[in-house]
């Protein structure tokens, strides 16, 4: 393929992929929304377990990242540590919170960790430690630091929270472990894109790398909303292979058949239903929305400025169609 070619035929200057997406012009449904509007709230209580599930693609690493930037500095002094290997004892805490601390990591002891958390350095913050990818955690020893740690009351002024962010095995292993279900503050599962969430995502999507809604056409609609659940790591590569299909069929609308024949080519074709043919639902024209777009969010909160809580104004849901059967 031709790469110029390609970028010409849609014009881009460079491919979108390679562009990271704001964190606070994010798309998340509303399902997700709810969970973060809660996270948000009880975390103001400090010395609590936060646990957040979901499949692969549907978004954790995603809301890792937006927690930390948009928590309120104010009120919390933020951690972010992704787990690379699997931790499978205790012990592989304490090194992380020492070098987080600006302590030794192979010389420091529990007590000089808490010591180092009662010093005036956090001013009474509540010391939020965001784990991603914690379901590498594989054995229940492996949360007794944390469980030891939220239960040490003598630092009083400097309460710690704990969010474990994983897949599925994570629920598990928190079931397993004695002492968790007396911490947990909440427990959550984010869910795939469903029905009437696919059309609106995919308008955002397409916004966000300069696309207009109606590159998409009404029978590919039709055809992943049959789909649906689907997460968004699927569809984002389904939309990137069925835009390069489209170019190489020099065609300026994707079709059904379009993204049925760049699943195959991309190896994501699993779970899809079979030919589209006559088994397509039939399409219907989407109703004309008008674009309703938020004032730039910034990512950190700053300047004494609580988070906000109105969802809503943290993510644009373009507006330039919906399912028929939302209204």
């Amino acid at each position: 393929m031709d790469s110029k070619k390609f970028l010409a035929f849609w014009g881009w200057k460079s491919l979108p992929w390679n562009e990271p997406i704001a964190l606070d012009r994010l798309y998340w449904q509303e399902s997700t929304q709810i969970i973060c509007s809660r996270l948000l709230l009880t975390l103001q209580r400090a010395a609590s377990l936060f646990v957040i599930t979901a499949p692969p693609g549907h978004g954790k690493s995603t809301l890792a990242r937006w927690l930390y930037h948009t928590m309120d500095q104010q009120r919390h002094d933020v951690a972010f540590f992704s787990l690379l290997q699997s931790e499978q004892h205790s012990g592989w805490l304490l090194p992380k919170l020492a070098q987080y601390l600006g302590l030794d990591p192979a010389s420091s002891t529990n007590r000089h960790v808490l010591e180092r958390l009662q010093q005036s350095r956090l001013h009474g913050k509540i010391l939020t430690v965001i784990i991603d990818d914690a379901h590498k955690l594989k054995e229940p020893e492996a949360l007794d630091e944390i469980l030891a740690l939220i239960q040490v009351q003598s630092i009083a002024a400097n309460h710690l929270n704990f969010i474990l962010i994983g897949n599925t095995r994570l629920s598990a292993i928190v079931q397993m472990t004695e002492g968790c279900q007396h911490r947990l503050a909440m427990s959550a599962d984010m869910q795939g894109l469903s029905r009437n969430d696919i059309i609106p995502y995919l308008n955002w999507r397409l916004d966000q790398i300069g696309l207009p809604a109606k590159v998409v056409g009404a029978d590919a609609h039709s055809y992943l909303m049959a789909q649906a659940p689907l997460s968004f790591a699927w569809i984002e590569s389904l939309l990137e292979g069925a835009l390069m299909e489209a170019f190489l069929r020099d065609q300026r609308v994707i079709s059904a058949e379009t993204i049925q024949t760049a699943a195959q080519y991309f190896g994501l074709s699993k779970g899809l239903a079979d030919e589209p043919s006559t088994e397509l639902p039939k399409a219907t024209k989407p109703t004309p929305g008008r674009r309703k777009q938020p004032a730039p969010q910034t990512g950190k909160s700053g300047g004494g400025a609580a988070p906000t809580l109105d969802l809503n104004s943290l993510y644009y849901k373009s507006g330039g169609g919906h399912d028929p059967e939302e209204s």
